[in-house]
């Protein structure tokens, strides 16, 4: 990728509904499809990048003036939900209702598997010995690997379905954030971060095995769901809050505050209070108490 900083040299012309071309330094003139501007834009920069399926994007990042509406939040028609990561389903909410998953995303990736396992016989078939440096083994070809058009096509067929399944991602998350946002006035969410949420194999390696955590929290993208949620909340004049990550949004009941230490525990998805015997589902549970803490945090800086 490279990137023009020069706006004067940076020319726009819109041609029909988001289709037109564009004029760089260098490149010239160039085609471009996707074009989504205000009427009143500045460009400022723009970054072309050439991705491993084949194909070229041109970022633009240009100033315009955005009107937010200043609306006062009314104590008593306040719609709020809490929403609590769940490994696998993005989140659970107070209302007890999960995400899910993408559409189609489960074929996509049975897709990658077989392209990817095509991939690897593709290059098996080239290997003629292997030579030994040091205690590591290392395969010989009959020819450069970069010479092998099957080899290279193959991978641009990779590259393109890693593509399509990113897309399904963002597409999933985009419109997740977009129905919240637009239902709801408070959005309360736990402070999290990706790190701190992986499991590492000197901490539980069962764990990792058993359930393959750690994967479905980077397919999960709740880094970027909650930045979605953020901006998106910010236009509408609605109220994100976060709650601390130390808060103890699961071990505590709902109803009466009682702290249950074992709930800790993974692998415990119902549980009843000892205290007041109200029964829980663990990630419901912890919604609500993120919901409880968010609109007293909410109250308190009102």
């Amino acid at each position: 990728s490279y990137t023009t900083t020069n706006a004067s040299t940076i020319h726009i012309e819109i041609a029909s509904a988001r289709n037109g071309k564009i004029k760089l330094p260098t490149l010239g003139w160039v085609k471009v499809r996707g074009l989504n501007l205000p009427d009143d834009y500045i460009v400022t920069k723009a970054t072309v990048n050439h991705d491993p399926d084949g194909k070229y994007y041109v970022s633009i990042a240009y100033k315009t003036g955005v009107d937010i509406p200043i609306v006062p939040l009314n104590k008593e028609t306040v719609t709020a939900i809490g929403i609590d990561f769940r490994e696998g389903d993005l989140y659970c909410d107070s209302n007890g209702i999960s995400a899910g998953k993408p559409n189609n995303i489960m074929e996509s990736m049975d897709k990658l598997k077989k392209t990817q396992d095509k991939l690897s016989r593709l290059i098996e078939s080239h290997i003629i010995d292997y030579k030994v440096v040091g205690n590591k083994r290392y395969p010989v070809y009959d020819k450069p690997l970069r010479d092998c058009k099957n080899i290279q096509n193959q991978r641009r067929r990779i590259a393109r379905i890693h593509k399509h399944i990113a897309n399904q991602r963002l597409d999933f998350l985009h419109k997740q954030s977009a129905a919240i946002t637009k239902q709801y006035d408070v959005i309360c969410i736990e402070d999290l971060r990706v790190q701190d949420m992986i499991i590492r194999k000197d901490e539980d390696p069962s764990a990792i095995k058993r359930y393959n955590i750690n994967r479905k929290v980077y397919d999960d993208g709740w880094y970027m769901f909650t930045q979605m949620l953020s901006y998106k909340a910010s236009w509408q004049s609605k109220h994100l809050v976060k709650v601390d990550k130390d808060f103890q949004s699961t071990q505590m009941c709902s109803h009466c505050g009682h702290i249950e230490p074992s709930i800790s525990n993974l692998t415990v998805r119902q549980w009843d209070c000892p205290k007041c015997g109200s029964h829980h589902g663990r990630d419901r549970n912890a919604a609500i108490n993120i919901k409880n803490e968010g609109l007293r945090i909410l109250r308190q800086t009102a």
